[in-house]
C-alpha cells in the first residue's frame, strides 16, 4: 500500500506529491529540494492511497530508516556536537564512541527516512516482488 501526498514549500511555493511506502505517520515537515526552504504536508484530505505506484526518479519516497543510515546520522551528529556552544555532548560521555553507543539504543526502524525514487527502485523494489 503506498501513500501519495501533497508538501508545499513555504519558501518558494513548490508543491511536490511525496509517495509513503510504509504503514505509519510520516514527517510534517521536509526539506525543499529546489531552494532548501521547508516543504509542509499539505492538503491532508487530498492524500491518496494505492495497491501500486509507477515511481520516477525524481520521486521522493518514505521508507522505514535502516540501521545504517541511523548510525551515520548519529555520528554526525556526535561530531557536530561533541564541543558545540549548543549542547557540548563532551559533557555527558567520556569518550564519542560512548556516545555513539548510547545514541545507537535509540534505534527504530519504523523511524520514516525519505529517499529518492531511484533509490527506492534499486535497494526496495525487488525484495518487496
Amino acid at each position: 500500500m503506498y501513500t501519495v501526498m501533497i508538501y508545499k514549500c513555504e519558501d518558494c511555493g513548490k508543491d511536490e506529491l511525496i509517495i509513503n511506502s510504509r504503514i505509519g505517520v510520516t514527517p510534517f515537515a521536509v526539506n525543499c529540494t529546489l531552494c532548501d526552504g521547508t516543504m509542509y504536508h499539505v492538503h491532508w484530505d487530498k492524500d491518496c492511497e494505492t495497491e501500486s505506484i509507477e515511481i520516477d526518479d525524481d520521486d521522493r519516497v518514505f521508507v522505514g530508516m535502516t540501521i545504517d543510515v541511523f548510525k551515520k546520522i548519529v555520528v554526525e551528529r556526535v561530531n557536530i556536537f561533541w564541543y558545540s556552544a549548543i549542547y557540548q555532548m563532551s559533557n555527558d560521555y567520556k569518550t564519542k564512541k560512548e556516545a555513539i553507543e548510547s545514541l545507537m539504543k535509540e534505534y527504530d526502524p519504523e523511524t520514516p527516512n525519505i529517499i529518492s525514487g531511484k533509490e527506492y527502485k534499486e535497494n526496495y523494489v525487488d525484495k518487496i516482488l
